[in-house]
């Protein structure tokens, strides 16, 4: 999957994929299929969770709003079906690697990420913390 991801919080993403569009969980249907489903994100069906392996923290499992993870059926079918209590290896459909191609900069990225109650720590943390120009 490939696309742009709009963080929601500390915890909750939105995926946007081809034709602009956001993926989620197709309701219309048997719920747990996975399409692009909207131009504009606002229901509980876009948002998902990202969990993280402590281990290696590009591997990661994408919760979706049913409970459930989401995993590879085949090269055009994605569900959101599995428990997720799998093992964290290559052979595990629901296991994803995640590759950040950019860092994000600015307070916008930060409030909006971090929350109203979090993120003016973590501003006053940056204002004072020192700076290395390189």
């Amino acid at each position: 999957m490939s696309g742009q991801t709009t963080r929601i919080n500390e915890t909750s993403f939105q995926f946007r994929v081809y034709n602009k569009q956001f993926m989620g969980l197709d309701t219309a249907g048997n719920g747990i299929d996975l399409v692009a489903v909207t131009d504009m994100p606002g229901g509980r069906s876009e948002t998902f969770q990202i969990v993280r392996n402590s281990d290696d923290l590009n591997r990661i499992r994408i919760k979706a709003s049913n409970g459930f993870f989401l995993q590879v059926k085949t090269a055009d079918l994605v569900t959101a079906d599995s428990k997720g209590n799998g093992s964290w290896g290559d052979d595990d459909p629901s296991v994803f690697i995640m590759w950040v191609s950019g860092r994000f900069d600015g307070e916008y990225q930060v409030t909006n990420g971090y929350g109203p109650t979090k993120a003016p720590q973590v501003m006053r943390y940056s204002i004072r913390a020192p700076k290395l120009v390189v």
